[in-house]
């Protein structure tokens, strides 16, 4: 019988506790992969004898998220450091110096629903219903803040999403679904189309003129977004969260959307790197540059098509290539999802009728979380289409 290599962790970390300590810690903020290592008495060939993209997935490991550490003693024989909501490092202690992996999180995504009868603002009773810090900014995010300015007291939020759930712990940030918003009993929705991961209203209308383009000239892309796949050989997890485009050093880079630029400096294993981040919780991410734009520092805003930096090789490459990664709260996705050459303001054709099918399980879905409200009643008797009758 073949038991999985997760289960097999699981039961280390819980066997001889009486030998054994596990201990969680956080992140120290500009810590590197490497430096860990040092700290720890780890050889850091651990981490030079990794294949290139194996390092760039060191350097994605966030600032203040929590890892594990299993010890024996004063010895370390086990280390868990998640880099996404699905991935995580494993170092363990092997008769000789340590060994390293790529291993899935065992985690679970969960759905969740919420209704909010405005009281006294959005993020205060949103926090008191959900306990959740960023559900409420995702919300406005989606909706603009104009449509919760002039929101008043009575008003009524119906929103469906779902939510990553470790050892009964939040992970990472929620994925608005879709969501009803009741402005003086008049409601507005927002449907995430799952096929290209942006919102649309019930017409199957762009909800905004928010977009995202690619970043620079390229001469063909040298390696694809991939998320992490079980090597069937090797028995092992490989991941490219990005997508490594191939152009000339120095070539000019933009920014893919108007956004605030959070971080600028060396990031491990991809070099000079730029982190911008964008409206709907998206992040962008620069790696391997060989400079940045003169002036550019952390904090300033940029917009859409602006010089940010310059084509370079600097970090774990084999030559000059940007390596452009785009997330979602902490959620790696592929660009190519997301990132248009053009913007659409709607739907048509198979697209509409895909999204229609999708918006109508959606609406029957706010319609039950908002059995408290009168405004459920219009849109209780929906056909073979969106269109909803205005109360």
């Amino acid at each position: 019988m073949k038991i999985s290599y997760v289960f097999i962790l699981i039961v280390c970390f819980s066997l001889n506790l009486n030998a054994s300590v596990v201990q969680k810690f956080s992140w120290v903020s500009g810590e590197s992969f490497l430096w860990f290592l040092k700290r720890n008495n780890i050889s850091k060939d651990l981490y030079f004898n990794l294949p290139p993209t194996d390092k760039e997935l060191c350097s994605e490991i966030i600032a203040n998220s929590e890892y594990t550490v299993l010890k024996d003693g004063k010895t370390i024989k086990q280390i868990l450091i998640p880099i996404s909501h699905k991935m995580q490092i494993h170092i363990r202690k092997e008769k000789i110096g340590h060994s390293i992996d790529f291993i899935a999180i065992n985690s679970k995504n969960i759905g969740k629903q919420v209704l909010i009868t405005l009281n006294t603002s959005i993020h205060k009773d949103m926090y008191n219903k959900t306990h959740n810090r960023t559900l409420a900014g995702n919300l406005v995010s989606i909706f603009g803040k104009n449509m919760f300015k002039i929101m008043q007291k009575g008003d009524k939020i119906a929103i469906n999403y779902t939510q990553t759930i470790k050892d009964g712990k939040l992970l990472g940030t929620p994925a608005i679904v879709s969501a009803m918003v009741e402005v003086n009993k008049k409601a507005y929705f927002r449907f995430k189309n799952p096929h290209d991961e942006k919102y649309y209203n019930k017409k199957a209308q762009s909800a905004s003129n928010f977009f995202l383009k690619i970043p620079l000239k390229y001469s063909r892309v040298s390696s694809d977004f991939s998320y992490r796949r079980f090597h069937p050989i090797l028995k092992k997890y490989r991941a490219h969260h990005g997508i490594d485009y191939a152009a000339p050093r120095g070539r000019h880079i933009y920014a893919s959307g108007d956004g605030r630029v959070v971080f600028k400096g060396r990031k491990g294993g991809y070099g000079k790197t730029l982190i911008i981040q964008h409206k709907h919780n998206y992040r962008t991410l620069y790696a391997h540059m060989r400079a940045y734009k003169k002036g550019l520092k952390r904090g300033k805003t940029v917009s859409q098509g602006a010089l940010i930096g310059y084509v370079g090789s600097t970090g774990v490459s084999t030559g000059p290539h940007l390596h452009f990664g785009l997330y979602s709260g902490s959620k790696a996705i592929n660009p190519n999802r997301v990132v248009r050459k053009a913007l659409k303001t709607k739907l048509k054709g198979k697209e509409k009728k895909l999204f229609d099918m999708f918006a109508i399980k959606q609406l029957d879905l706010l319609r039950d979380i908002s059995l408290n409200n009168p405004y459920h009643k219009p849109y209780k008797n929906i056909k073979n289409n969106c269109a909803i009758r205005k109360s």
